[in-house]
C-alpha cells in the first residue's frame, strides 16, 4: 500500500500536488473504513509474526502464562471485530474495545511489576472468584443467574465447593492478600479506575471507558438523539483505540518473550502499522483528485 501511494504522489505535477495538500480528509465513513483496515492489518501481522513464535514457547513462568493467556484473549476479540465489518455492529465493536482496554491494563500491571505478589494474587483471585460464584449457585442468591439455576448446576457447584477450603479460610485469604473482608472488584484489590490510573491510563478511562459503557450495558443513552454519522464515528473511534491498545499489548509481548531475537525488525514492523489509517485516507484523496482533474 505504502509503495503504491508513494509512486502515485511522485507522479503528480506540482499543481496537482499542491491541490492534494488542500483537500479535506474525506467523509466520516472514509475515516471509519481507514481505522477498520488498520485493525485488520494488525490481526494479519499478529497471526503472521507473533502467534507462531508464541506457540513454540516452552517451560513458561507463571507470569508469562498469564500474559500469554491475556494476549490470546485479546487476539480472540480482535478476530471477532474483524469479522463484524459493518457499521450496524458498532456497539459490539465498542464492547470489545472496552475488554481489550482491560486486558492492556492488566498486562501493564503485570509486566511492570506494579502490584506486590502479583502472580499469586492473580491466580488466587481466579480461584476465589469461581468459589464465590459456586456458593451463589448453591444458595440461589444471584439474581443475574436465577433463571438458569437448576439441579445440575447446583450439584456441580456443591462438588466444586466441597473440594475447596471452608468459607472462613477464604475470608482469611482476602484479608491477607488484599486487606479486605470480602473479595475485591479486581485481582489488584483496586477498582478498574485505580488500576488504569496506576499504569498512566486514567484519561483513557475517563474519556473512553465510561463512554463505552453506553454500548455495553442496557439503556438507550448511546442510541437516542444521534444522526447516522455518530454511529459511523463510533465504529471508527472504537477501531482507533483498539489499534492503540493492540500495539501496546503486543509491544509488551515482544519484550516479555524476547521475540525481537527471532525477528529483529519486529518492533519496526509493528510501528509501521500505525501509519495505515493515514495511508488509506491519503489514497482516497488521490482517487478524488484523479476524478476531479481527469489524471
Amino acid at each position: 500500500m505504502f509503495e503504491t501511494i508513494e509512486r502515485e504522489i511522485n507522479q503528480l505535477s506540482k499543481e496537482n500536488l499542491a491541490l492534494l495538500k488542500t483537500m479535506k480528509p474525506g467523509t466520516t465513513r472514509i475515516g471509519a473504513d481507514a481505522f477498520y483496515t488498520c485493525t485488520k492489518e494488525y490481526f494479519v501481522f499478529i497471526r503472521k509474526y507473533i502467534i507462531p513464535i508464541l506457540m513454540s514457547q516452552l517451560k513458561l513462568k507463571d507470569k508469562e502464562k498469564i500474559l500469554l493467556g491475556l494476549y490470546l484473549r485479546m487476539v480472540s476479540r480482535l478476530d471477532a471485530v474483524i469479522e463484524l465489518n459493518n457499521i450496524k455492529y458498532y456497539e459490539t465493536i465498542a464492547s470489545n474495545c472496552r475488554t481489550i482496554f482491560e486486558i492492556l491494563v492488566d498486562s501493564k500491571l503485570l509486566w511492570l511489576n506494579m502490584i506486590n505478589d502479583d502472580t499469586n494474587k492473580y491466580f488466587q483471585y481466579v480461584d476465589a472468584k469461581k468459589y464465590e460464584y459456586a456458593k451463589k449457585y448453591i444458595n440461589g442468591v444471584d439474581p443475574k443467574t436465577a433463571t438458569i439455576i437448576n439441579e445440575d448446576f447446583i450439584s456441580e457447584a456443591k462438588k466444586y465447593v466441597a473440594n475447596k477450603n471452608e468459607s472462613a479460610d477464604y475470608k482469611i485469604l482476602y484479608k491477607r492478600l488484599w486487606g479486605m473482608a470480602s473479595l475485591p472488584d479486581t485481582w489488584t484489590g483496586k477498582k478498574i479506575f485505580g488500576n488504569a490510573d496506576l499504569v498512566g491510563m486514567a484519561e483513557d478511562y475517563r474519556y473512553l471507558y465510561a463512554r463505552l459503557c453506553w454500548d455495553t450495558h442496557s439503556g438507550l443513552t448511546g442510541v437516542l438523539a444521534f444522526d447516522k454519522n455518530y454511529y459511523i464515528a463510533s465504529f471508527g473511534i472504537s477501531h482507533l483505540y483498539i489499534e492503540k491498545y493492540i500495539s501496546l499489548i503486543t509491544d509488551i509481548i515482544i519484550e516479555c518473550f524476547h521475540l525481537s531475537s527471532v525477528i529483529p525488525k519486529l518492533k519496526i514492523l509493528l510501528q509501521e502499522l500505525s501509519q495505515i489509517p493515514g495511508a488509506v485516507i491519503l489514497k482516497s484523496q488521490l482517487d478524488q483528485l484523479k476524478k476531479s482533474t481527469n489524471i
